[in-house]
């Protein structure tokens, strides 16, 4: 309760109520009000001390408030309330504030320039208002600036409108009048003129066009037979288009870019047609030699040509028997059997998929095998338990004078147990029991049948199996659209400093989200505009700062049946504190056509950016030679400059999808990316390095894993799924995918599973891989995390009772073993690739087959 003594009284108080309903106050008249703590009573208030006499407290400090609703002035002392004088002049909404003054004027193209007066001081602020409809009516508020202000630029509207603006200046709950209205028309970029087309051969059309009349510009977005191909920047004014194929009519326009993102009209169209491609000469002087009864060497001149020579298709007996590399002269057919004629030739196919005609036929016979000796014995074998239910055996190759190694047979306790094909000189024996001792034996076997003398005897232990830890699981999103099937996550989580991020989806034409946490529990979901068509697994990000976020994305490829679209870069601010709430979108830059998809992106140690996209050829036939994709490589420098490297050609079916990865290596910061191609044998690697001037491309490798070198690490048949880290622990990158070592549980459901390999490579590009034994759904999404003491593997594992692959685990090897899985959660029935996972944190994102969002943190 609280006190009142009247007007220049220091003895007589009364009750008048509490602090909020303090009323009947005088202008410019003096009070003394005194609330003491319980079991004090009221006392007097010397107003001439300006103090309280027996209700004195510690009095550590003072706090003023200034009520504008009771028109008073509180002072507060060590725990003591007194309301030392009332206000003498009480503010009322829309009273004594100015009518400020403004203008507006529209910048080069784009932003309006919105400036004022006002001689009020001390202002809290202005409310700016704009209507794009007419002068006296259709306003909304775009922005509150700050009492200080004298201007503002209204920036990201389209060219050639009209809009109105007018300014209300506050202070705290009262408000001046409106400003007059004022209106300013937003300048349209001039379009570029004389643009000229010219097909300069059957794989090249080069343009160039006059430069916009206007100012600030970015640069020039190309367009190809009306869909977006690519972006120049200024002041260039010509490009080439080098994804052409031979014969075709292409036409083109061109518009300029600001760097406010606004654009021009399209330039007048040019058009071009390109020419036929002279297909390359016939190879020449093919020979075929008896190398063994099972063996034919062939050589042959090279092919001249226009265009590069892409590989050489090797025929036998008029059937194709293999394709070999295009620096290539020499084949060797190891599928020849003994005591056969055989006549060969040769074509040769250039990069444009132009296939010569054949070479001259060069003929052979095989003489007949006469082999009794078997090969050398194997020697050298070593045996190590890789985990509680895996041992791994490694030996040295044998030989044999008559025939060829065919392979090696295992023989585990004194029983066959598998054969394994030359080259390969190493297996994993799986299915084990834990804490057992298994002895081991190795035989050779030639192509004659021939099986030497058993290798010594080697033996190994299993490991005991251990727990992967306890698992946290915290719940982010509910679904809302009746289908699991539809909710997306994918791929490396975004961190930066203690926050880490999920995006999500609830299907690639909705909304996208983007979860956010820190270490001290606070939370936060982003709407993240203009990504509502595209699909979250095509999808890679990362924070640049607290502030800055970019995402890289496609949705997806006319080729699949979806609607195609470019790879584009997005850059995102964020608002909102202590986490974002909203993000607003800066910039996007597309990088291919609507045959192209997004596939990795990265940020690199110097600030700079890599995304990885690609591009099936979009006329294939039945020719095996138009079987190719072709890979883009889209840079951001540190200092904010796109460029690209595109087409690198690698091996892929068009119509379907293509697996891909990429990572900066921490050993020498080159970047690697990862490409396997659906239904192929290999994984390709290529190599480039950030330069001064850019990124370089250094080098291809169409056989970097293979299932011939690399025997059961070799990539699985289909289409694997690639996760690639980088690992400074090891100094290495760190490739995970599901390997050659399958079953096959069911053909109705089909359902196949894989051993998943983990290659450990080297800046030398020197590897070695560690195999986790477990049959996991062959093309399913796999999560790697690299830590310091633990290498951790997210995947969906084959249940053989159910023929199901909707349950997602975690696993970890350290000490040379596998730790016993922890379970995380059962996703939708269709979701192969729904998988996320941290970078430098142990946690798991998953959408379930109840329709939410939850992320799993592994203790």
């Amino acid at each position: 309760m609280i006190e009142r003594a009247g007007p220049g009284s220091r003895a007589t108080f009364r009750a008048i109520g509490s602090v909020d309903s303090i009323a009947g106050v005088t202008a410019a008249a003096a009070y003394s009000y005194t609330q003491c703590p319980a079991g004090v009573g009221l006392v007097q208030e010397d107003l001439a001390l300006e103090r309280p006499t027996p209700c004195v407290q510690a009095a550590s400090e003072i706090l003023e408030t200034a009520s504008m609703s009771k028109s008073a002035i509180i002072l507060i002392l060590g725990g003591c309330l007194v309301l030392a004088t009332t206000l003498s002049s009480p503010l009322q909404a829309g009273v004594n504030l100015s009518t400020p003054v403004l203008s507006a004027q529209p910048r080069s193209s784009g932003p309006v320039f919105l400036s004022w007066s006002d001689p009020d001081n001390r202002l809290s602020g202005f409310h700016i208002g704009r209507s794009s409809t007419s002068a006296t009516s259709g306003f909304t508020v775009i922005a509150a600036v700050s009492g200080k202000s004298t201007s503002y630029t209204d920036s990201g509207l389209p060219g050639g409108k009209t809009f109105y603006y007018r300014l209300q200046a506050y202070k705290q709950s009262s408000t001046s009048p409106y400003s007059a209205v004022v209106s300013a028309t937003t300048v349209i970029l001039a379009a570029p003129t004389g643009l000229v087309a010219s097909a300069v051969a059957c794989n090249q059309t080069n343009l160039s066009w006059g430069a916009s009349s206007s100012t600030n510009l970015k640069g020039y977005n190309i367009y190809r037979n009306g869909a977006f191909d690519r972006q120049v920047l200024a002041p260039t004014t010509s490009g080439s288009d080098t994804a052409v194929t031979a014969s075709t009519s292409y036409t083109y326009a061109v518009s300029a870019v600001d760097q406010s993102g606004n654009e021009s009209p399209q330039s007048s169209p040019a058009s071009a047609v390109t020419p036929s491609c002279p297909p390359p000469a016939a190879p020449t002087a093919l020979t075929a030699v008896a190398a063994s009864c099972q063996r034919v060497a062939l050589s042959w001149t090279a092919s001249t040509r226009v265009n590069a020579i892409q590989s050489y298709n090797v025929y036998r007996n008029a059937v194709l028997i293999q394709q070999v590399a295009g620096a290539s002269t020499g084949a060797t057919d190891s599928t020849a059997s003994a005591s056969t004629s055989y006549s060969y030739t040769v074509t040769a196919v250039d990069t444009a998929g132009s296939v010569s005609g054949a070479s001259n036929a060069a003929s052979v016979t095989t003489p007949a095998c006469v082999d009794t000796t078997p090969p050398t014995v194997p020697t050298g074998l070593t045996v190590a338990s890789a985990s509680c239910s895996q041992i791994n055996l490694s030996w040295n190759a044998s030989t044999d004078p008559d025939s060829p190694v065919k392979g090696y047979n295992i023989y585990r306790n004194g029983a066959f147990n598998e054969q394994v094909l030359a080259p390969a000189t190493a297996a994993a024996n799986t299915g084990l029991a834990a804490s057992t001792r298994y002895s081991y034996t190795v035989t050779a076997i030639d192509g004659a049948g021939n099986e030497s003398a058993a290798s010594t005897a080697a033996s190994a232990t299993t490991n005991a199996c251990s727990s992967s830890g306890p698992v946290t699981n915290t719940f982010i999103d509910s679904g809302t659209l009746g289908e699991s099937s539809l909710i997306g996550v994918r791929g490396r989580m975004a961190e930066v400093g203690a926050w880490q991020a999920l995006l999500y989806d609830q299907g690639y034409a909705y909304d996208k989200y983007l979860y956010i946490r820190d270490d001290i529990g606070n939370t936060s979901w982003v709407w993240l505009p203009d990504l509502t068509g595209d699909m979250i697994f095509k999808a890679e990000y990362f924070f640049t700062s607290n502030t800055e976020f970019w995402v890289f994305s496609s949705n997806g490829m006319d080729s699949f049946g979806w609607p195609g679209a470019p790879a584009v870069a997005r850059q995102y601010a964020f608002q909102g504190s202590p986490l974002p709430t909203a993000a607003t979108l800066v910039s996007k830059v597309s990088f291919g056509d609507s045959y192209s998809a997004a596939g990795s992106f990265i940020k690199l140690k110097s600030g700079g950016f890599v995304g990885l996209w690609f591009r099936p050829n979009p006329s294939p036939t039945t020719d095996p030679s138009t079987n190719w994709v072709d890979l883009g490589f889209a840079y951001r420098s540190p200092t904010g400059t796109w460029s690209s490297i595109f087409p690198v050609r690698v091996d892929g079916l068009p119509g379907h999808a293509h697996s891909l990865a990429l990572a900066q290596h921490p050993g020498d910061d080159s970047i690697w990316a990862f490409s396997k191609g659906d239904s192929f044998t290999t994984i390709w690697a290529i190599h480039l390095t950030e330069t001064a001037s850019g990124l370089r491309l250094d080098s291809t490798n169409s056989n970097f894993i293979t299932q011939t070198a690399d025997g059961p690490n070799g990539p699985e048949g289909e289409l694997p799924y690639l996760t690639a880290v980088p690992d400074p622990s090891r100094n290495a990158i760190q490739l995970a995918y599901q390997n050659d070592q399958y079953k096959i549980f069911s053909t109705s459901p089909f359902v196949k599973g894989a051993f998943v390999s983990i290659a450990q490579i080297s800046a030398s590009a020197a590897k070695t891989f560690l195999t986790f034994p477990v049959y996991v759904e062959r093309i399913s999404a796999l999560g790697l995390i690299a830590m310091p003491d633990k290498i951790w593997l997210g995947y969906r594992p084959i249940n053989t009772s159910s023929l199901h692959y909707t349950d997602v685990y975690a696993a970890s090897y350290t000490n040379g073993a596998w730790t016993t899985p922890a379970f995380l959660g059962t996703t939708g029935a269709t979701v192969r690739n729904m998988l996320a996972y941290g970078v430098n944190r142990i946690s798991f994102g998953l959408g379930l087959s109840d329709w939410t969002v939850h992320l799993y943190d592994i203790n």
